[in-house]
């Protein structure tokens, strides 16, 4: 997230016109750093220190589906609040496939402890509204995949799948295979 864009500007790099693909930005993360952990480190009810950023990229999201048409939604968590920012959207559009994709575990993480009972339930609470409203859900791992298939059973079943972290070579032409160029 790029603090000195506007709400509606698009990242030209990753934009795939030919696909009619576009990623805009939403302010918020980084201008607001510290009242984000400030928010996230008090506040028991909040699923992550990202609210400021979820209510700017929420709003964009909305004026956006409300000006175009969509065959998908896709939230991409981390931050965790991506993935409530889908929620909210597929809850306002039902008829919009939700794709929720997890680069990192939520709840199941190791490094998720030392939560309050309260926010640990918050999350947990979050993590499953996810899964139930998801019309698909992404892991980059087996190993995440099995954990969660695990933990939400009949809920993710025949609707989760794990793609590995990978990258489409032909989106960097000047780079030639065995190049050493970085």
């Amino acid at each position: 997230i790029n603090p000195k864009l506007s709400p509606e500007k698009t990242d030209k790099g990753l934009t795939l016109s030919d696909k009619n693909i576009n990623i805009y930005y939403a302010l918020g993360l980084e201008i607001n750093y510290y009242l984000n952990y400030f928010i996230g480190r008090f506040f028991d009810a909040i699923v992550d220190g990202k609210i400021i950023w979820r209510f700017f990229a929420l709003r964009l999201a909305l004026k956006l589906l409300k000006a175009n048409k969509y065959e998908a939604i896709l939230s991409f968590s981390q931050p965790f609040s991506s993935a409530t920012v889908g929620v909210c959207l597929k809850e306002k559009y039902p008829q919009i496939p939700l794709i929720s994709y997890f680069s990192d575990p939520w709840t199941i993480n190791p490094y998720f402890s030392g939560l309050s009972a309260s926010k640990t339930r918050a999350n947990e609470e979050m993590e499953k509204k996810v899964m139930e409203l998801s019309d698909t859900v992404v892991f980059c791992s087996q190993g995440i995949l099995d954990s969660y298939t695990k933990k939400y059973g009949e809920i993710i079943r025949g609707k989760a799948f794990f793609i590995p972290h990978a990258f489409d070579l032909d989106l960097y032409p000047e780079i030639k295979e065995g190049s050493q160029e970085k």
